[in-house]
């Protein structure tokens, strides 16, 4: 049994130079999801590169119908859904809702009530507003086809074309008409040199802060050694040694050995 589905269509494509992600409603009368899925791309793959379904709902309409004042494969009009509140006496209510092509909603109540004007029971129209279905599509009715493929050439024509959201491009042209709904965002590349010089920066101004807080010049071109400095006190160089004591003699290194030797022997 076949039941309306209406579908949310999503694609991106470029408007005046600029990535945007389009959305489109439509209401397709398929068997299943698999029906639906198939219909999808046949009807629109001619304009929409792969087409994919974005969302889909059941809005169970009562009567979806096609109305002209002129013959019957002209496009006219956008779809309206007008509710229609139908007495059966005995307090037995119900709601019906109807889909219809008009030009206004004055038009589409005046069409709802030339559709129920044989009817049998009392109705009042309680609701009526303008739907964002931009095609009705019923592959077992001629008229809602022929209705489909004329709507959807005039959206091609007016440049209405893209790629489904989940197709990459990886090499995107600016002058294309369509784009991945989902680019990945190209990472940065670090500067080894930019890293190291932060480093050593900050490094210097923690020295230089802790310089501070010892009292000490951060700015001064001399360097105290460490022996010299008053207690607590700290030098900016930890790596320079505090010199020996003039009256404290050193110990030879090997080289000094090796030339007493020889000069006590020769």
């Amino acid at each position: 049994m076949s039941t309306w589905y209406q579908t949310t269509i999503k694609y991106g494509t470029y408007v005046e130079g600029k990535h945007k992600i389009v959305s489109e409603q439509y209401l397709f009368r398929c068997i299943s999801l698999t029906d639906l899925e198939a219909t999808v791309i046949e009807t629109l793959q001619g304009r929409i590169k792969e087409p994919d379904v974005d969302s889909f709902s059941k809005p169970r309409p009562s009567d979806v119908y096609k109305m002209t004042d002129g013959p019957i494969s002209e496009i006219e009009g956008d779809f309206y859904v007008v509710k229609v509140l139908c007495d059966f006496g005995d307090e037995s209510k119900t709601v019906d809702k109807h889909i219809v092509n008009a030009d206004s909603p004055t038009q589409a109540e005046k069409r709802v009530r030339k559709r129920l004007k044989d009817v049998l029971y009392d109705y009042e129209i309680t609701h009526c507003d303008k739907t964002k279905i931009l095609g009705v599509y019923d592959k077992d009715n001629i008229v809602w086809v022929e209705d489909f493929r004329k709507r959807m050439e005039d959206l091609e024509a007016a440049g209405h074309t893209g790629t489904g959201k989940r197709k990459k491009n990886k090499k995107a042209d600016p002058n294309q008409t369509a784009l991945d709904l989902d680019p990945k965002p190209e990472q940065p590349q670090s500067d080894p040199n930019a890293i190291t010089a932060m480093v050593i920066r900050n490094n210097i101004e923690e020295v230089e802060a802790e310089d501070l807080q010892n009292g000490v010049d951060p700015s001064a071109d001399t360097l105290t050694p460490v022996g010299q400095l008053p207690k607590g006190k700290r030098s900016r160089t930890k790596s320079l040694p505090a010199p020996p004591p003039d009256d404290q003699e050193t110990e030879p290194d090997d080289d000094d050995k090796h030339l007493e030797e020889y000069l006590a022997n020769a």
